[in-house]
């Protein structure tokens, strides 16, 4: 026989084998997959299609008799193949389509409808060997058509494996399904243009480079499918968590920028809070602000007194917003711009773009901002002003930032307030005791004018009490309520003696010639003591004064009993009479009752 008879013979049976072994195989590795069964299905069946081929040659070779059985039973076993791929490669690939599955169940209607005029002989018939050795046989007029059915079912399958090919991690099934497609077209279609054994070569070789690719990429295996899972499940596990880990991460930055706030507001509040004078403190809120929490500038703005104007008070940072406090810059309330929004409507203001921003007022020294971040200051449930944080670049504050700023604003408010306050109570504080002490001082000069100086001398003879002051310098120490040391002679010290303000005497101390001049110790020493000295005079002349007020009081009482126990109105008369005359010690008293007549009255009609 020729050598293509043998070449035939030797490629279908490699083909047989190498099928028959792969299908037992992947069904051995997982025969309860699904998979499994269905690859092992198609690689017995292409065996049982290849032995076929390899009986109709025998046939021909021996004249048995069966070639034409042979060559239809190779011819529907191939059909099946090409119909049942589709829906194979469709599940290897991990989809599910119900119209591959209606097409493929068209085909095995095709299948049916094909094999009865088949198995009659009225498609291929008439099987022989050709002089090269070459199995062919004679087609009827439906065996031309027939053969095109199978076609457009391995172009299906070969485009689903190929476009998948990187999920189903390999190609060899699809180059396995585009050579059986090209044998199947050039070997059986078009063998009379091609009278060469290329069916059977392209079905071993089909069958070769789909085995060297199951071997190869272990597919069907379910410990590699298992693991190449695991592997997955690991890897997105793994992403998961880096993802985890860097929302971890940021969560941890924006916590620690908001603990870091929150420390400084804290810190902030308690530096402040020992500031009492209102200019001062609004100037050290805006540093403080601007240097703790690294912030570009910041300015502070209160409502003025009429209501209409919020006025810049304070600002630290960079830029020349210091310069508009020097200018005493003002913005209406009832006017445009984010300040007066924020104190009109008492919430947070948050521009992340200030040329983007219509109701932001443009300011020339101020420029360069580009955000900001505006929040009231309240305090006592009154809006009374606002803080203006700014920012040279476009959205640098965010929903947290406005959150922090409106707590470190409403204790800044708080402590504003505070000092405010405490200015008012202690200019209240210093009317009153300009006017007490005013009261005292005229209380004081009553008190003297009514009585002879009071001096009193201490000198190496004992305690004296003088007429008058001894040393020009009292009277100096009186007039101008300073303390006078006398030139030339550093021996004498004079010290006013002072009630709520008032002078009302004065401390003049000699030390002995050659003791030295006073220091600072013992003029301390003896202003003390002056203070001492005032604070017991007045004392000592409120007491008096009460002793004086109680005995007028009493004495009031005294006669005011008397004249109640006195009977008629001469009797009332003639008791106050006495009592004045007694009390206030008076050289003459007269009480006289009546009216001055109407000179309208007419006395002859009293008649």
């Amino acid at each position: 026989m020729p050598i293509l008879f043998w070449v035939e013979i030797a490629a279908y049976s490699a083909a047989t084998l190498s099928a028959f072994t792969l299908g037992l195989m992947v069904l051995a590795t997982a025969p309860r997959q699904l998979l499994n069964r269905f690859f092992a299905f198609i690689a017995i069946l292409e065996a049982i299609w290849a032995v076929s081929a390899v009986l109709l040659r025998i046939d021909l070779l021996l004249e048995i008799g069966n070639a034409t059985f042979w060559l239809e039973f190779a011819a529907i076993a191939l059909n099946v193949i090409g119909y049942i791929l589709p829906a194979f490669a469709i599940r290897y690939v991990g989809r599910r389509s119900k119209r591959v599955d209606i097409f493929v169940l068209l085909g095995f209607v095709a299948a049916a409808i094909v094999m009865v005029p088949t198995f009659r002989g009225q498609i291929l018939f008439n099987p022989n060997l050709a002089a090269n050795g070459i199995a062919i046989y004679d087609v009827t007029q439906w065996g031309y058509i027939a053969p095109l059915i199978p076609i457009p079912y391995f172009i299906l399958s070969f485009v689903i494996l190929w476009r998948d090919r990187h999920e189903a991690k390999s190609t060899y099934l699809a180059l396995s399904t585009l050579v059986l497609l090209i044998g199947f077209v050039l070997g059986g279609i078009l063998r009379s243009v091609f009278p060469l054994p290329i069916l059977s070569i392209t079905v071993a070789l089909s069958v070769g480079v789909m085995g060297y690719g199951i071997i190869k990429n272990q597919l069907f295996n379910p410990l590699k499918e298992l693991t190449e899972q695991l592997e997955q499940k690991v890897a997105k596990r793994t992403q998961e968590l880096e993802i985890s880990r860097d929302a971890l991460a940021a969560q941890t930055r924006k916590m620690e920028r908001r603990n870091k706030y929150l420390e400084t507001t804290a810190t902030v509040i308690q530096e402040v809070s020992s500031v009492l004078q209102p200019d001062e403190l609004l100037s050290e809120i805006t540093n403080l602000i601007t240097e703790r929490l690294k912030l570009f500038r910041v300015g502070l703005f209160l409502i003025d007194p009429s209501k209409e104007w919020a006025v810049l008070r304070a600002a630290a940072g960079h830029g020349a917003l210091k310069e508009l406090v020097k200018d005493e810059f003002r913005l209406r309330i009832d006017e445009n711009g984010i300040v007066a929004h924020v104190i009109k409507t008492g919430l947070p203001y948050l521009t992340a773009d200030t040329t983007q921003e219509p109701i932001y007022l443009q300011v020339d020294k101020i420029a360069d901002t580009r955000s900001e971040l505006t929040v009231p200051l309240r305090a006592r449930g009154k809006i009374m002003g606002a803080l203006s944080i700014q920012s040279p670049e476009l959205d640098t504050f965010n929903e947290e930032d406005i959150t922090i700023m409106q707590t470190l604003a409403d204790q800044v408010a708080l402590a504003i307030s505070n000092a405010q306050l405490f200015q008012q109570t202690q200019e209240s504080l210093e009317i009153e005791r300009r006017a007490y002490g005013e009261l005292s001082r005229e209380a004081w000069q009553k008190l003297l004018r009514g009585q002879d100086s009071i001096a009193v001398l201490r000198d190496e003879s004992g305690v004296t009490q003088i007429s008058e002051w001894i040393d020009p310098e009292v009277k100096q120490v009186l007039e101008t309520g300073e303390i006078i040391r006398s030139e030339g002679n550093a021996t004498k010290l004079g010290v006013p003696i002072r009630v709520r303000g008032q002078v009302i005497g004065a401390i003049d101390v000699h030390k002995h010639e050659g003791a030295g001049e006073w220091n600072k110790e013992q003029i301390t020493l003896v202003e003390t003591l002056a203070s001492q000295v005032g604070e017991a005079l007045e004392a000592a002349r409120l007491y008096q004064e009460t002793q004086r007020r109680a005995a007028r009081e009493r004495t009031a009482s005294d006669i005011t009993a008397k004249m109640r126990r006195a009977a008629g109105v001469e009797r009332i008369v003639q008791t106050a009479l006495d009592e004045l005359y007694e009390t206030l010690g008076t050289s003459r008293a007269f009480i006289q009752l009546g009216t001055t007549p109407n000179q309208n009255e007419n006395p002859e009609e009293d008649k």
